[in-house]
């Protein structure tokens, strides 16, 4: 059923080269079709700072902070205010939900141009995020005798070529900072536990996608691991707190009750212009996310007019067995790199609140993929499911535009199946090894 990994590394059609040369024709498609995305008649933004997007909401939250009022940044009103402000012409309303540690990551954006902190923000997490997939890959391009060069090139022209790139870009969004302290807990884990605790610590600047890494660490009895996540998480509330004030805190619970009304609530997304002075109570009940752009199955669900309890309930079911298969493979004999992709996956298909730019993540567990390949054997067509895998975010980003529905789910899902069976084979194969083992070698031999 697999193949060994060197020889077929070097035999296969799919080797490293045409990864890298296959790569340019997509950038150039991504890139075509990010300049239409972006045309005025899309956004109404003609005029303004590129990418503008959602990153208006990070510039507006770090202006009223410098300027003394982070809890101001959870008041719809007066951050859409600085958003409109700051961009004549910005037709939508903007809404902080995130808790306040994350408020030390935009405190200092403002000082910026938006243009320059746009570039400032999403240049360097995606610089952080490379670097964490060129260490993860590293010890293959040294298998492979590649030169630094095209090390880096075979990490940076396929990365900014997959479509998950592009969409936190348009976006601009932070699914590259998120996917690089996740990626950089993983990769320190087996050699420096307690800073790669702290790094999955750091992703308490949105605790929604770190729910399964605590259970997984545990399970794996990563106990220095649990220690640094713990210690950076309370460190870096504690300090928000003491620099933002206890406000900040209730703000983020009351952003939080009302993101959860608007992704509950019947009824579809409208984009419609919108004041600072017409944003009132009536208004906040009546507003809905775009649940075409959030890729959980209780958001698919609810966009199919499920009823509420309905749609938690089967979300319920796949938490379940998300968590299930996660932990029985932290606990079990499986690769570290099943290990990774599996926890990378899971945390996205358990939260309902997840957006497609995060789809970014995806690279992570691709990559984890590739190395459990090289290292312990291809499935047949498994290259070819991975390189479909990593092409679908566009066909699927552009359907749900055109029919809307969070098709992603369908791609998290199955890619998660195809992780878990193979971590399944994984486990089966080690307790075979071991029952065989602990035979005898005079019963193996008589058998």
């Amino acid at each position: 059923m697999s193949e060994p990994g060197p020889k077929a590394l070097r035999a296969h059609w799919l080797n490293a080269e045409r990864v890298m040369l296959g790569a340019l024709p997509l950038l150039a498609v991504m890139a075509s079709l990010a300049w239409l995305w972006l045309q005025p008649a899309e956004h109404g933004l003609r005029g303004t700072a590129p990418l503008v997007a959602d990153f208006i909401t990070y510039w507006s939250a770090s202006s009223l902070t410098l300027s003394g009022h982070p809890e101001a940044a959870y008041d719809l009103q007066q951050i859409t205010a600085v958003a409109q402000a700051a961009v004549p012409g910005f037709p939508r309303a903007v809404s902080w939900h995130y808790p306040p540690t994350f408020l030390l990551v935009v405190w200092p954006l403002a000082l910026l141009s938006l243009s320059a902190a746009w570039f400032v923000f999403l240049g360097g997490s995606f610089a952080l995020y490379a670097l964490v997939l060129h260490r993860s890959l590293r010890p293959l391009l040294r298998a492979a005798n590649f030169s630094a060069l095209r090390g880096w090139l075979q990490i940076l022209l396929p990365m900014a070529a997959f479509p998950g790139i592009a969409i936190n870009l348009l976006y601009g969004q932070n699914a590259f900072l998120t996917a690089a302290l996740m990626g950089a807990g993983m990769l320190l884990l087996r050699s420096r536990p307690l800073w790669a605790g702290v790094c999955f610590g750091l992703l308490a600047i949105k605790p929604h996608l770190a729910l399964l890494v605590p259970l997984a660490l545990l399970c794996a009895r990563q106990w220095r691991a649990v220690l640094g996540a713990a210690l950076s998480a309370c460190g870096s509330l504690a300090l928000s707190l003491a620099l933002f004030g206890m406000a900040s805190l209730q703000g983020f619970f009351v952003g939080m009750t009302r993101a959860r009304h608007w992704l509950e609530a019947a009824g579809s997304y409208q984009r419609q212009p919108v004041r600072p002075e017409q944003i009132d109570a009536q208004w906040v009940e009546h507003a809905r996310l775009a649940r075409n752009a959030i890729p959980s199955l209780f958001s698919f669900l609810r966009e199919l007019n499920f009823s509420l309890t309905l749609a938690y309930g089967m979300h319920a079911l796949l938490v379940l067995a998300v968590v299930v298969i996660v932990l029985r493979a932290w606990r079990g004999t499986v690769s570290w790199s099943l290990r990774f992709a599996l926890l990378s996956l899971g945390s996205l298909l358990v939260t309902p609140y997840l957006f497609d730019y995060e789809l970014s993540w995806l690279l992570l567990p691709l990559a984890w993929c590739v190395v459990n390949g090289v290292e312990n054997g291809w499935w047949r067509g498994e290259r070819e499911l991975l390189l479909l895998i990593a092409l679908l975010p566009l066909p699927l980003f552009l359907i749900s535009r055109l029919w809307p529905q969070p098709y992603a789910v369908f791609l998290l899902l199955g890619f998660f199946a195809y992780v878990a069976l193979r971590s399944e084979v994984a486990l089966q194969g080690a307790k075979t090894l071991a029952d065989r083992r602990a035979s005898g070698p005079d019963e193996g031999y008589s058998k």
